[in-house]
């Protein structure tokens, strides 16, 4: 009968030790995803401030061979 329940007690030690374990896999998932969001985030503004640049340096070249 005491091996029952120290057997139990092991048996609820693994299963609260695999219930932090995911929960920290989904912690962790989540804090990826975010940060891939973000990552994405700079990227487009990357792109964005890039083809800006681009725009204003072809009206300055198109304004100085109008002079």
């Amino acid at each position: 009968m005491e091996e029952l329940r120290t057997k139990n007690r092991d048996y609820r030690g693994v299963n609260d030790e695999i219930t932090a374990m995911e929960e920290r896999f989904r912690a962790i998932t989540e804090e990826k995803s975010k940060a891939e969001q973000a990552h994405r985030e700079r990227i487009e503004k990357i792109k964005n401030e890039t083809a800006e640049a681009r725009r204003k340096l072809e009206e300055l070249k198109f304004t100085l061979s109008e002079k």
